[in-house]
């Protein structure tokens, strides 16, 4: 019966998710054919993206269902808050670049006339999934802990916002429509979670909701403080985006704040044992 119920629940999630990421071609290709190829390839390349932030984080459901039975809400509430501070920066040094690069990378990759039309259709998409990932480790904690029947509203909300709104969208706006659907529904989704799901499962994952915004969600998002002021000088449509000394500024000051306000002393004392370790166990083989 306990079976049935979890897996009855995390159906209704994979449903929810489908509606979410599987339909888009689906409603671009019903209502505006002639744009489903240049969808389809910023598309690819924004799922590209998720699947490699996914695939980092995907090992939170064994490591916290194996730590469950010896830890407290609050242990796992800090755990989750340290995990999605290294989501977003993740995210950040994932999604960044295709924001700002979106069409000289779609260049390289299917040339300037395919890349021209899509760009605009990436960024969007990139942004929509940058923030629908932002709530990533909490609701693979939530799945973890068994406790997805109180945050299934949130997967629910963002499935039928998406749907809705980019169907009517769509007909009125073009393909675009259909991308902005599935950026809102992204926004409804971390709302929902951050409001509704965190308050139910306090009992499971203690969180101080203002401590998660401002260490999970806040910090790591100072990375993008240096594209805002990038803004000015973006060239969207040129294969290089400004000019490269520009550029060389806003991946150094970008980098800067990531190592020295994201990354505490401890996560830099971590990674400096880590690479140490690498580097030994490399000199060693040769």
């Amino acid at each position: 019966m306990q079976l049935a119920k979890y897996g009855s629940v995390l159906s209704i999630w994979t449903l929810s998710m489908f509606f979410v990421s599987g339909l888009d071609l689906v409603i671009v290709g019903h209502y505006r054919y002639t744009e489903t190829g240049f969808y389809a390839i910023a598309n690819g390349a924004a799922s590209f993206m998720l699947a490699i932030a996914s695939s980092v984080f995907g090992p939170l459901v064994p490591a916290v269902s194996s730590m469950q039975a010896t830890s407290t809400p609050s242990r796992i509430g800090d755990l989750c808050i340290k995990t999605t501070r290294y989501c977003v920066l993740l995210l950040c040094v994932l999604g960044l670049p295709l924001l700002i690069g979106a069409y000289p990378l779609l260049s390289l990759w299917v040339g300037k006339g395919y890349a021209a039309r899509s760009a605009l259709y990436l960024e969007v998409l990139v942004l929509g999934n940058v923030v629908r990932q932002l709530v990533s480790p909490y609701i693979l904690i939530v799945v973890a802990t068994g406790k997805q029947h109180l945050a299934t509203i949130a997967a629910v909300a963002e499935a039928s916002v998406n749907i809705v709104l980019s169907i009517w969208l769509v007909q009125r706006i073009g393909a675009i429509g259909v991308a902005i659907g599935t950026l809102v529904g992204a926004f409804v989704s971390v709302g929902i979670h951050i409001a509704v799901s965190m308050r139910l499962t306090q009992a499971t994952i203690s969180l101080q909701r203002p401590r998660y915004l401002r260490q999970g969600l806040l910090r790591p998002l100072l990375m993008v403080v240096p594209a805002l002021l990038l803004y000015p000088f973006w060239r969207r449509l040129e294969m290089f985006p400004a000019q490269p000394g520009i550029l060389v500024v806003w991946a150094a000051v970008t980098g800067l704040i990531a190592w020295r306000v994201v990354l505490t002393a401890e996560d830099r004392h971590e990674l400096g044992s880590v690479l140490h370790r690498l580097l030994y166990w490399r000199t060693e083989r040769t």
